[in-house]
């Protein structure tokens, strides 16, 4: 299992943004994998089959109002990923964006601490 300790509520509107974040730019799919790089961090990646942001945008993806020309035509302000980064660094995690595998488009990679067993 990959379990932390973080607000529920707040996970799932960094899910919510990175999925809704995909259907803007126009993916057809998105796949969430659940990741465990080691026994201190979990994480989840969300990618999908759409255009990938755009190689000049990958540096400030999570800055605030930055928006995809394929965006502008659309009614978000460009929050919603420097919200998720927000609420990643405030639960001490770490979050990237890229292109590629598996399906070819945007990937968000969040990680987490991970739970500690109980003593």
């Amino acid at each position: 299992p990959a379990t932390v300790d973080a607000d529920p509520d707040r996970l799932r509107q960094v899910l919510a943004n990175l999925v809704t974040n995909s259907a803007a730019a126009g993916a057809r799919t998105v796949r969430i994998d659940i990741l465990r790089d080691d026994r201190d961090r979990v994480g989840f990646r969300v990618a999908d089959d759409g255009p990938g942001f755009p190689d000049h945008l990958l540096p400030s993806v999570f800055d605030r109002f930055v928006r995809g020309a394929a965006a502008r035509s659309g009614s978000g302000a460009g929050l919603g990923l420097s919200i998720v980064r927000a609420v990643v660094t405030a639960h001490d995690g770490t979050v990237e964006a890229s292109n590629g595998p598996p399906l070819g488009g945007a990937r968000v990679t969040v990680r987490l601490p991970a739970r500690q067993p109980d003593p």
